[in-house]
């Protein structure tokens, strides 16, 4: 539909429009891979309830803490109240622990468990077969070719609350 808009567009009006739909494409396959990735890769870990909601959660405090979850909740880009459950869900798992906070009595803070540092190196492990699987077809020439297209928009990217 959108390409006989734009046709219309041009023969009518003589309005030339950049066409979109490649572009369109382009990032559908973009998200989808980047959707499998993370799909798969959960799915191998074969934990009922780790998301990669989840299993991001755990890498921010195996980087950053023992860490407040209104910390946690600021690298993740969500509010508060929405880690709550992320914490408890983990936390179940044995993956993180709750401790308190030495400067703050009232305060709790929350970091990886052992268990959840294993997690995450199998995780990354895990993932780094699921890419390999999935980029294994591409030449090394295709590969530096891709991963230079893609730096060249990404850096580029200005779009507010993007990134």
């Amino acid at each position: 539909m959108l390409g006989h808009i734009h046709s219309e567009l041009t023969s009518l009006y003589g309005i030339v429009i950049p066409e979109v739909s490649e572009k369109m494409e382009i990032a559908d396959l973009v998200f989808e891979l980047a959707r499998r990735v993370r799909r798969i890769t959960t799915e191998r870990l074969d934990m009922p309830g780790l998301t990669p909601g989840r299993l991001r959660a755990l890498k921010l405090l195996d980087q950053h803490g023992p860490i407040r979850m209104g910390e946690l909740a600021e690298l993740l880009g969500v509010a508060p109240r929405s880690v709550t459950d992320v914490i408890d869900d983990l936390h179940r798992a044995d993956l993180v622990n709750r401790l308190p906070d030495p400067d703050d009595r009232r305060a709790i803070l929350v970091g990886a468990t052992d268990k959840g540092r294993r997690l995450l190196r199998k995780a990354e492990q895990t993932r780094a077969e699921v890419v390999e699987e999935l980029f294994g077809s591409l030449s090394s020439t295709q590969l530096r070719e891709l991963k230079t297209l893609l730096s060249r928009v990404l850096p580029s990217n200005t779009i507010p609350g993007a990134g």
